[in-house]
């Protein structure tokens, strides 16, 4: 699947930058780059930039180890005059006469502030650091580029051959939180609302924002090849006593749980104890077995919580994320279907947002939850959204228990092969405490060429703030209202909206039978689990180890 070609110096020979998107599930593209260290020395330059200032932090790296989570090297800092040159500046005529390779990596912002704050000569750069990679590959006078959101991960490397596999995690519109000191990264708004049959409502969480001279302040960005339609935005901020969580389902009903509690058992469906994976939130998730042999290609947990008496409700808390192994194998798909991907799509754009869910769930894209209301019998309760891959995030469920005898509450929750991580589970069968709320409107919005947008984004109608292009940005600001004495405020933005995924023509003829499968449930579940037993079993152990 890839050449090997003889070391140089301290880093292997061959860098191979696999780009991973998807269409109807809303993230990754295939595509290979080759990054080439042996055809000459100085032409394979790498670049750590900032996400948010990349003229402002930047460090030309000289590589000196190249391992499975991380870069290790040399660094000299830019000056803002040299980063703008080497971001915007062609190479000369000499360098183009050969292969030319260069790699901007564009780092969280924290990362690049410890850098600039102690001067530092050497990197140490985690691959989960690093949210944004741009190959520019320059042939004889030729020249090809791509921009791609991702961690970097790297693989196994067998003597001579290293390959780095960057996930790009493409969930629609990201939010930044820019704050007085720092911008960070919250999250994505409705990802895998890829149609407009599936534009929904969204509440993100925004854990991390704080108030700027009175204004909370946000940028929306396109950072990936998405076409992305945005109807509406507001700010709920939510006033309640320390110690509880606010959050908002997926219908719009605020939640404030005081008291979440872990379950007293968990095991995986073959019923392997799984509890040490959920009761923290420690970025260690449950992310399913890959010794699966299940008959529908099916992972998920059972869950036992005590059950107080008389209660008849529940809140169920989770935070999780799903895959990126979900979006590497649905661009395989992809990539299988060739030519008929665009007539799939069309197929899909043809069905109401009623029969896109339930295709949803037939292929358990989506995670389903289950209540056991008879020793053995199992009822559907109900299912979370998709979260997308770039970043785990809270998410609740009020659960109806009327069905529930006794003092215990068994829940389960399923989705194919290896489709969610899973982090945290807890249920809160309390009252919720008294809250107050606020809904802000937009103070401002302007895109990146300060044109105002915001009549565009105020209210859920026919009027759409449009992002096309890679790189389009939207500044959101909304007046912060003064914080009581004695109490925590949580902050969520309520975003409606969808995006298109853009991705090239692929070649290739599948056949019939291979196409007439997928009409069929957990069809995909059952093609994932092929896909990763086929990658596992050769030389390519990248999967395994990013997924393990």
């Amino acid at each position: 699947m890839f050449t090997c070609i003889r070391k140089h110096r301290a880093i292997s020979s061959l860098v191979a930058i696999a780009i991973i998107s998807t269409v109807l599930i809303g993230c990754h593209t295939y595509n290979r780059m080759k990054i080439d260290p042996a055809v000459a020395p100085g032409l394979v330059r790498f670049y750590v930039l900032d996400e948010a200032f990349p003229m402002d932090f930047a460090w030309r790296v000289e590589p000196t180890v190249l391992l499975q989570t991380r870069l290790e090297g040399n660094i000299t800092r830019l000056s803002r005059l040299e980063a703008e040159k080497i971001t915007t500046t062609k190479p000369n005529k000499i360098e183009l006469t050969k292969n030319l390779q260069i790699v901007f990596l564009y780092v969280k912002n924290e990362f690049t502030q410890e850098l600039a704050r102690t001067n530092a000569t050497t990197i140490n750069l985690p691959f989960d650091m690093v949210v944004r990679s741009d190959l520019h590959e320059y042939n004889a006078g030729k020249s090809s580029s791509a921009s791609y959101t991702a961690g970097l991960l790297t693989t196994g490397i067998p003597v001579a051959a290293l390959v780095i596999a960057a996930a790009v995690a493409c969930s629609c519109p990201n939010i930044y939180a820019e704050n007085p000191d720092e911008i960070v990264f919250q999250g994505d708004i409705f990802p895998g609302a890829t149609h407009p049959q599936t534009e929904r409502n969204d509440w993100l969480p925004l854990t991390q924002l704080q108030p700027d001279k009175g204004l909370y302040r946000l940028q929306m960005v396109n950072e990936d090849p998405e076409i992305q339609y945005i109807n509406q935005v507001e700010l709920m901020v939510v006033d309640h006593p320390a110690g509880s969580i606010v959050l908002y389902d997926k219908y719009g009903r605020l939640h404030a749980l005081a008291q979440p509690e872990s379950p007293v058992a968990a095991t995986d469906l073959e019923g392997r104890d799984a509890l040490s994976d959920i009761l923290q939130e420690d970025n260690i998730p449950f992310r399913g077995d890959i010794n699966n042999t299940n008959a529908r290609a099916e992972d998920g947990l059972i869950l036992r919580f005590r059950k107080p008496s008389g209660v008849r409700e529940a809140q169920l808390l989770i935070r999780a994320n799903t895959s990126s192994w979900l979006a590497t194998a649905h661009e395989m798909l992809q990539h299988d279907l060739g030519k008929y991907g665009p007539k799939v799509r069309q197929r899909f754009l043809e069905k109401d947002s009623a029969a896109l869910q339930q295709w949803a769930l037939e292929q358990n894209f989506l995670l389903s939850v289950w209540l056991e209301t008879a020793p053995g019998k199992w009822e559907m309760a109900d299912f979370f959204n998709l979260i997308g891959p770039k970043a785990p995030r809270h998410d609740v469920l009020q659960l109806d228990l009327s069905k529930i005898s006794g003092d215990e509450v068994r829940v389960k929750l399923t989705s194919g092969f290896r489709f969610w991580e899973i982090d945290y589970v807890a249920m809160d069968f309390a009252f919720g405490p008294l809250v107050r709320t606020y809904k802000l409107p937009l103070a401002t919005a302007t895109d990146q060429d300060g044109r105002d947008i915001k009549e565009l984004l105020r209210a859920d109608d026919a009027q759409y703030y449009m992002q096309p292009k890679v790189g389009d940005k939207a500044a959101l600001d909304f007046v912060a209202p003064v914080l009581p004495a004695n109490v925590e405020r949580s902050l969520l933005l309520h975003a409606k909206g969808h995006y298109r995924i853009q991705r090239p023509p692929v070649a290739g003829n599948p056949s019939r039978r291979f196409l007439r499968q997928f009409t069929k449930a957990d069809a995909f579940p059952k093609y994932a689990r092929e896909r990763w037993n086929e990658l596992t079993s050769r030389d390519t152990i990248w999967v395994a180890q990013q997924y393990r």
